[in-house]
């Protein structure tokens, strides 16, 4: 099972900083070990494995659409291009009312940053905001 933690922290001013939250997998983890040591089969856990992480994305994708007021979320990022858990993922994010976005014309890995990147650094410079 996968839970989320609270983080407190404070600024460089000692200040209160917003709060934060962690993915705890240690139970997961701790049952997919214990698993193992059972006897069941590699492929089983490797799917139990995909589909955990992909609950950790969901119940990370609940707690920020709650803050932010959004039911959109883009799945983007080198760890989406394994098929089985972007598969697991979208069909979780899905089943609990969100509409995944993922990215169709560009890689969902450092290519689709770096081309980012280039757009938020254009839209700067077409401002002519020189706070680069």
């Amino acid at each position: 099972s996968v839970s989320l933690r609270e983080v407190r922290s404070e600024d460089a001013l000692g200040r209160s900083a917003p709060t934060r939250f962690q993915v705890d997998l240690r139970e997961a983890v701790e049952e997919l070990v214990a698993r193992l040591r059972a006897g069941e089969a590699p492929a089983a856990l490797a799917r139990r494995f995909h589909a955990t992480m992909a609950e950790a994305v969901l119940l990370g994708v609940e707690r920020l659409a709650a803050e932010v007021g959004t039911r959109a979320v883009a799945l983007s990022g080198g760890v989406f291009q394994n098929q089985l858990l972007l598969g697991i993922t979208v069909d979780r994010l899905e089943a609990a009312g969100f509409q995944p976005l993922l990215p169709l014309r560009l890689p969902a890995n450092d290519g689709g940053v770096s081309y980012g990147q280039l757009a938020a650094a254009s839209w700067t410079l077409r401002r002519g905001d020189d706070g680069l």
